[in-house]
């Protein structure tokens, strides 16, 4: 029985030897049920018809915490939902590949966008491929999709918009746009695989007194119908916060003050006491511009300054809330959200930019007059955004 297992053993240690001779001189590794060696041209080859490769899974913060990552280092973002490899100075997305056969590689596709679209305008989807000679390996097709936000959100194809052009249509208000081309190699090569652009938001605007403005409130659901359009008032923002759900009329409240721009939270701040702000202490750099801090705006768009504001009331044929809405913005007045969180919708005030001591200038609608002034940031009053 010893001499048996004394056999065995070194059986054993001379396959483990010639194994790790295999490896040195190989210098490849297979990975396969099938038995089959790795490709000449491969390191490593992993195969299998059932089974994917996953790489390392973890979080921005957890990929920032890797010491010295070399360059090509590859790991799947769980956070930025996005497969991601290091360059040598930053992390980068691994984005709009294709399949790529012999005479053809990846392609990149990109829509004309300069920041604001009306009805009728045209959208044109660009195009190119990686080749030698850059152009088309056969007849491509393409097409066009809508979605509710930049993150593909009830992503839909918009149905006959099959050419590299799109004219933007009313259904396209407020959505997001993108283009896609799915390439066609020559004959002997693979065909690919779509691949999408950066989706561009629809900014539904209006001109009035020689300035574009959006077309409605931020966060209504359509442009008003009566100056009392109850749809029509949108969202209700506390002065210089951004878009974090506070705005919402039905969000909760909390009486605990932010210590900073962001609050972390989505409920809308409560206070009574001087200075009645929901920031403490107060800033006034806040909503400045359209890459000002917590900037509720579209891309491209900003809160109109108190002299801009006043200079499109001053337009109005009559100084009130009827005339607000006779206006190209079609204004409404109803309603706003006060220092306790309570809703009122006897008349309704927009916040502009401007800071004005410790309060805020707003311009104030009413049923029978309409002017600016100046209310604690607390408050939640509408916003109407203008183009930059």
């Amino acid at each position: 029985m010893e001499i048996l297992i004394n056999i065995s053993m070194k059986i054993i240690i001379i396959v483990l030897f010639a194994f790790s001779l295999i490896i040195k001189v190989n210098a490849q590794v297979a990975v396969n049920t099938d038995g089959s060696a790795a490709d000449a041209s491969a390191m490593l080859e992993v195969k299998s018809v059932t089974k994917g490769f996953l790489p390392p899974r973890m979080t921005g913060a957890q990929r920032a915490a890797i010491v010295n990552p070399i360059a090509g280092l590859m790991i799947y973002c769980t956070d930025c939902s996005q497969l991601q490899m290091y360059t040598g100075s930053s992390w980068v997305g691994i984005k709009n590949v294709v399949a790529s056969g012999p005479n053809q590689a990846p392609v990149a596709s990109s829509v004309n966008f300069s920041g604001t679209l009306a009805v009728g305008e045209t959208l044109t989807g660009s195009y190119v491929y990686g080749d030698n000679d850059s152009d088309p390996e056969g007849t491509s097709s393409y097409k066009w999709y809508r979605a509710d936000d930049a993150n593909g959100t009830n992503n839909s194809a918009i149905s006959a918009a099959t050419n590299t052009t799109y004219t933007v249509s009313s259904a396209d208000n407020g959505k997001y746009i993108s283009f896609s081309v799915t390439p066609v190699a020559t004959a002997g090569a693979s065909p690919g695989n779509i691949a999408s652009s950066s989706s561009q938001q629809i900014v539904p605007t209006v001109t009035s007194n020689g300035e574009v403005w959006m077309d409605r409130n931020l966060g209504a659901s359509r442009v008003a119908i009566s100056k009392t359009d109850a749809d029509a008032l949108g969202d209700l923002f506390q002065w210089g916060r951004g878009a974090d759900g506070h705005q919402h009329r039905n969000s909760s409240t909390t009486s605990t003050l932010s210590t900073g721009d962001s609050p972390g939270h989505s409920s809308f701040i409560t206070v009574s006491a001087s200075p009645k702000d929901w920031r403490n202490s107060q800033n006034d750099n806040l909503w400045q511009g359209v890459n000002g801090t917590n900037n509720p705006c579209p891309a491209g768009f900003r809160l109109a300054t108190s002299s801009e504001f006043d200079n499109e009331r001053a337009s109005w044929s009559s100084n009130n809330g009827a005339g607000a809405f006779a206006s190209p913005l079609k204004l409404v007045y109803h309603g706003y959200r006060s220092a306790g969180g309570g809703y009122a919708s006897d008349y309704t005030y927009y916040w502009t930019s401007t800071p004005n001591s410790t309060s805020a200038n707003d311009v104030y609608i009413g049923s029978s007059d309409s002017y600016v002034t100046s209310t604690p940031r607390v408050y939640g009053f509408a916003v109407r955004c203008i183009k930059d």
